[in-house]
């Protein structure tokens, strides 16, 4: 399977989210307008979602492995919801354009 070879350029905005736990989905601003593309390095295994009014978990969210550096493309006004699978840790989104 050949990878898709875009180049992004990070935008100069990064969030960090220090304590996602498994009690309850945690929400970052929302994205911003010229972001399309979002960069995710998880601390400790967490779902994820982009919908604004949806809350992470198991049976509605992507699961994003701790250590593997995930790109995911969004709209400029998404929010990010995440929920830690079993152990609480850091999130890292940088959001990028392609």
């Amino acid at each position: 399977m050949d990878r898709d070879q875009t180049l992004y350029a990070y935008n100069g905005v990064k969030h960090t989210i220090d304590a996602v736990t498994g009690a309850s989905a945690t929400h970052t601003t929302a994205i911003s307008n010229h972001c399309t593309v979002l960069r995710l390095v998880a601390a400790e295994d967490v779902y994820v979602t982009f919908e604004t009014l949806l809350d992470a978990s198991a049976t509605i969210g992507l699961l994003v492995k701790a250590g593997v550096i995930e790109y995911f493309k969004v709209s400029g006004g998404q929010k990010l919801n995440a929920l830690a699978v079993t152990t609480d840790g850091a999130l890292e989104i940088c959001e990028m354009t392609s």
